[in-house]
């Protein structure tokens, strides 16, 4: 099976620092740079999921970046990291709660399908 592509954009650095340690030592995940650091309607290379930083009102931001997007999922986190959502075109938004590390790739996985 390919490894998940997955880009992170539009993360404060100390919980990117966490994401990258969690997703970069999963085998089967892929971490990609984004062409831009904040979410664009530009694809980031690829990726099948794009995880992101999001204020409370972040939806929107989700929905652009998704559409824009159409073969990814996105995968939101508050910028707290209290609480986290999966957004995928069929306009589905799943809420994850509170956001663990296994939490986080098992998410990941459900969304690459």
């Amino acid at each position: 099976m390919a490894a998940i592509k997955v880009a992170v954009v539009a993360v404060p650095a100390m919980l990117r620092e966490v994401l990258n340690q969690l997703l970069g030592d999963a085998p089967d995940i892929e971490l990609v740079e984004p062409r831009q650091p904040a979410p664009s309607e530009e694809p980031p290379d690829g990726a099948d999921v794009v995880l992101l930083a999001t204020r409370e009102e972040g939806d929107s931001e989700c929905w652009r970046l998704l559409l824009a997007n159409p073969d990814s999922s996105v995968l939101a986190v508050d910028r707290g990291a209290r609480n986290a959502s999966l957004f995928q075109l069929r306009r589905h938004k799943e809420s994850l709660g509170e956001p663990s590390a296994e939490g986080l790739l098992a998410a990941i996985r459900r969304a690459a399908g």
